[in-house]
Formats: C-alpha cells, sequence, structure tokens
C-alpha cells in the first residue's frame, strides 16, 4: 500500500479511536470518583449509576466498531476500483485502464489509443496526466442518407432532376413536390444516393415534419453545423445561424436532403454555398430562382402494372384492375401489394371485391396521410376543396366558380392556393383541374348529405347550361357545330353525372325535376347525335316523371 494510502486509512479509524478511548478513560474515573463523595451524595447518586455507566459503555462499544469498520473500509474502496474505478497496470506495451469494467488503453507514450468506456476525473496514461472529466466529442455524423428503395420506373423523372443539377458551374437545387403518397422521397432518395460520389465531403439528411411539427429553418441548420462542430454553443439568432451554417459548409462538396418541407418560407433560409446541392420534398409547390422545381405525377398504367407484379407476383393479370382502383398512386400500390402478398390466404379476387367496395379503409395509409395534408388547409380552404369532389373527372374554372358560387377571378385565387397543397391537380395545355381519385373519395366522405346535396344542385345547374352553350353553337352552322360537339365531348361526364343526380333527386326537389326537363330541351340535337338510343329514351322517361 502507498504512503498516500495509509495516510487516508489512519484519517479515518484515528478520531473513532480516541473516542473509544475517551470514553473508557471517562468510565474509569467515573467509577474510581465515587469513592472520594460523601454519603450523602452517594445516595444521591445511587439510583441513577447504571444509566450513567451504560451510557458510557455504549459510547465506548460504539466508536471500538466505528475504528474497526474504518480501517477495513479503505480495502474494500480498493476491491471496488478495481472492478468500476480506475486502476493501472504498467508493462513493457504500454498502460492498460480499467473502467467501469471496460478497457482503456494507452501505447508506451501514454497516449490513449482505443476506449470502451471512459470516467471522469484525472488518469496516469503512460508518463502523461490526461484529463477526461469531458466525454470526447462524437464522432460527426456526415453521413447520413438513408439507403435508396429500388424504384420501378421514374427513369424520367430522374434524369430529368440529374441534368438540372449538372449545369455547369453554377449549383442548381430540386424540390421533388406532389401530394402525399406519390413517392417523392423514394425518388429523392435514389436521387441523393446518385449524387453521393460527387459530394462525397458529407451528405445530411433531415425530416422537416412539414405536415406535422415543422422545424425552423434554424433547427435545420445547427443540424448541419453540429454534425461539424457537436459541441459549439449556437446563437439563438437566425441571420447569426446562417452565417456559421454557410461558413461549416464553404468549399464542402456537400449534399442536403430535406424531407418533407412546409413551404418556401422554411426552405428560403436554407440555402447552401455554392459547391453544395440540395434536394427538397414538399407537398406544397413552391419556386425559387435558385431550385428547380420538379412536380411529380402518379405513375402511367403500365408502370403501375409492372410495380404491383414486382411486389406480389401473383396479383398477376390483376394488375391492371388493382392499378385502376389505386389510382395509380405508389403508396396505395404498394400498401395493395403488400396486404396481397403478406396475406396468401386472400385471394385477389376477393382483395379487389373488398378495395372496390371500401378503398380508403382498405387503404388506410392513404387516408391517413390525406388528412394530414388536409389538416394544413384553412376552414373555408377545407370547404372549398370538399366541394369539388362533387366533380367526377376534370373541371375548368368556370365551374369551380358555379361551384362555389364566386366570382372567376376569386375561384381563380382559391384553385391556385389549392395546387400549391398538391390537392388538386392541374393541366396546364387544357387548362383542367381534377382531384386524384382517392382525394375525391376523401373529400366526399368529409361532406354531410346536405352540404353535398347543394353542391351537386349547382353543378347539374352549371352543366345544364353548358348543354345550352353546346345547343346554341350547334344551330350556328358551319364551324360552331364542330365546337359545340366539342364543348359537349369535353364535359360528357360532367354532363351525365349532372343529368343523373337531378333524376335521382326529381320527386323530392322541384328545381331539381325543372333541371331533369331543362336537360332534355337544353341537349336538342346535340345529345341526338351523342347519346345512344337507349340512354336518350332515358332522359326522356325522366323528363315526363318530372313534368
Amino acid at each position: 500500500m502507498t504512503e498516500p494510502s495509509q495516510k487516508s486509512r489512519r484519517r479515518k479509524w484515528l478520531p473513532h479511536a480516541l473516542g473509544a478511548g475517551v470514553s473508557a478513560l471517562l468510565l474509569f474515573l467515573g467509577g474510581a470518583a465515587a469513592e472520594f463523595l460523601s454519603d450523602e451524595v452517594k445516595a444521591r447518586v445511587k439510583p441513577y449509576n447504571k444509566y450513567i455507566l451504560g451510557f458510557f459503555i455504549v459510547v465506548a462499544l460504539w466508536e471500538t466498531f466505528r475504528a474497526v469498520l474504518a480501517v477495513r473500509e479503505p480495502e474494500e474502496e480498493e476491491i471496488a476500483t478495481s472492478q468500476t474505478g480506475l486502476s493501472i497496470g504498467n508493462n513493457n506495451q504500454g498502460n492498460v485502464q480499467f473502467a467501469g469494467g471496460n478497457v482503456m488503453a494507452t501505447d508506451t507514450q501514454g497516449d490513449v489509443v482505443g476506449h470502451d468506456k471512459i470516467v471522469q476525473g484525472d488518469a496516469v496514461a503512460g508518463n502523461k496526466i490526461i484529463n477526461i472529466n469531458h466525454p470526447p466529442a462524437l464522432l460527426n455524423p456526415l453521413h447520413q442518407l438513408p439507403a435508396a428503395l429500388e424504384l420501378v420506373g421514374r427513369d424520367d423523372d430522374i434524369n430529368e432532376l440529374l441534368a438540372k443539377l449538372d449545369h455547369g458551374g453554377v449549383t442548381i437545387s430540386a424540390s421533388v413536390q406532389g401530394q402525399g403518397g406519390v413517392g417523392k422521397t423514394a425518388l429523392a432518395l435514389v436521387l441523393a444516393n446518385r449524387l453521393q460520389a460527387k459530394y462525397s465531403d458529407a451528405q445530411f439528411w433531415l425530416d422537416l415534419q412539414g405536415v406535422t411539427n415543422p422545424l425552423t429553418p434554424a433547427q435545420a441548420m445547427a443540424h448541419v453545423i453540429r454534425a461539424y462542430h457537436p459541441e459549439a454553443q449556437l446563437p439563438a439568432d437566425e441571420a447569426a445561424l446562417g452565417v456559421i451554417y454557410r461558413s461549416v459548409l464553404h468549399e464542402k462538396k456537400a449534399l442536403l436532403l430535406w424531407d418533407n418541407a412546409r413551404d418556401k418560407a422554411q426552405i428560403e433560409p436554407l440555402r447552401p454555398p455554392d459547391g453544395c446541392v440540395m434536394i427538397v420534398t414538399s407537398r406544397q409547390q413552391f419556386a425559387l430562382p435558385w431550385l428547380h422545381a420538379k412536380a411529380l405525377k402518379v405513375l402511367p398504367r403500365h408502370q403501375s402494372i409492372a410495380l404491383l407484379r414486382k411486389l406480389a407476383e401473383r396479383i398477376s393479370d390483376a394488375a391492371d384492375r388493382i392499378a385502376e382502383l389505386c389510382g395509380d398512386l405508389p403508396f396505395a400500390l404498394t400498401l395493395a401489394a403488400s396486404a396481397i402478398a403478406e396475406t396468401p390466404n386472400l385471394t385477389v379476387t376477393r382483395y379487389i371485391e373488398k378495395l372496390a367496395a371500401q378503398r380508403l379503409q382498405t387503404l388506410d395509409g392513404v387516408a391517413a396521410s390525406l388528412r394530414l395534408s388536409y389538416e394544413l388547409l384553412s376552414a373555408s380552404q377545407q370547404e372549398h376543396w370538399r366541394a369539388l369532389s362533387v366533380f367526377p373527372v376534370t373541371f375548368d374554372e368556370a365551374a369551380a366558380a358555379a361551384i362555389w358560387n364566386i366570382e372567376a377571378d376569386a375561384a381563380n385565387a382559391v384553385l391556385s392556393e389549392l395546387i400549391k397543397f398538391s390537392l388538386v391537380e392541374f393541366d396546364d395545355q387544357k387548362r383542367r383541374y381534377h382531384l386524384h381519385d382517392l382525394a375525391r373519395e376523401f373529400a366526399r366522405d368529409c361532406t354531410n348529405d346536405t352540404v353535398r346535396a347543394r353542391f351537386s344542385l349547382r353543378h347539374a345547374t352549371h352543366y345544364c347550361a353548358v348543354l345550352g352553350e353546346a345547343k346554341a353553337l350547334y344551330r350556328q352552322g358551319n364551324e360552331a357545330v364542330v365546337q359545340g360537339l366539342r364543348l359537349y365531348d369535353q364535359e360528357h361526364e360532367n354532363i351525365l353525372t349532372g343529368q343523373a343526380r337531378v333524376a335521382l333527386h326529381r320527386t323530392q326537389d322541384r328545381q331539381a325535376a325543372q333541371l331533369c326537363i331543362d336537360y332534355t330541351n337544353s341537349g336538342a340535337f346535340v345529345v341526338e347525335l351523342r347519346l345512344h338510343p337507349r340512354k336518350r329514351i332515358l332522359w326522356l322517361t325522366d323528363a315526363l316523371a318530372a313534368a
């Protein structure tokens, strides 16, 4: 045992030994002193003698016991230290330190060459004293990309984005936008994994939680900064943090994948310096000068079929019907194929019947995804979006204005907002809008019967008027005949749906009964060329009953 250890032990047991000795001495003196007292005093004290003597005996024994424990305690501490503390052994190869049952080895110069666990305090390592009051910094997490999923299709989309991102010496970033479940994240991960060799310094990935609890730009920047400097004390001011963010990425070849962004305001401060590239996914559609936006659509039908057969081979010839019921939405296709692949006792025919009867209940993940987008809307936007579920197919701006009972300019503004949230799709060439099949069903389920009946009546009224326009063009003759027929063909599904709705309610609603008659009159000449005779007979029968 070393001299400091002996002194430490002495300091622990000596006070107790002295206490025991003093108590014994007082006990002896108390017994001897009684002989010098008078008989009168002895008589008074005698009843208490046993208590006084007992007290000194207990104190002496207690102090003796404490001294013995103090003598034994250092030996137990040394054993504990060898198990959970720090002990050092020297050999020709260096030092080995045991900390909490784990080994930390040092070389012959005393430098730490490996450890499992670090303890607090100073430790001797060879000819050095090292302070380990603070654990060392964590390894910098600079390569964070998850593995990419194998995509079916999307080759054209990936090649387009790769071409945009490789734009000479100018750094162009990309934004993959679209509705929930369209496959934005899967495509972004494939894109990022293909680019990581070019941006080899670092690859960052972070879910910005845009549809639940959006992170602030400051939180996203801190994620990057702490990868390089995990112990840095960062400023609270976003502008000051932005300076540090750009500084740590300066002259770095880094890739940043921001998944699930909320909007432009969340992304704009995160622009990295030249030399880096940023990939963003978002349900919202937005534009920035340095960001190439790619709106992702549903899969073409042949690619949907290929994806289904790849995920569940026994789907086979039923793939086309399942793809149709899933609206070619990649997430819905994956859910359907997984259900069939994971449930061998479920026949494909039975699954199709179930899917056709209750699409959103069967594809419950899609409904949850749609609800996240829906809850991003304001109450007014939600009402407007629900109203659009009356359209069975595509529609134009005038039709939306008629359903909402507002002016065309106001309808354009509302549609623009809904497009930004990827809840309405827009065909720029045809100037037509539409809801995805599953989104339309979700919106319809969110609407009560009374409100839906009001919107349906407005829909039928508008398309009865459109049928009248087609008739008026037809009666002008010459080229106008073709225009009238083309207008009917464009709105064919909406016209048939409008007539069917008023025919269904003609006995309960006088306005519906009048429209049932008007459809036949407004469509004169045009419906004779476009409707099958059996369908025309039904229209006339409905009009007669309504009259």
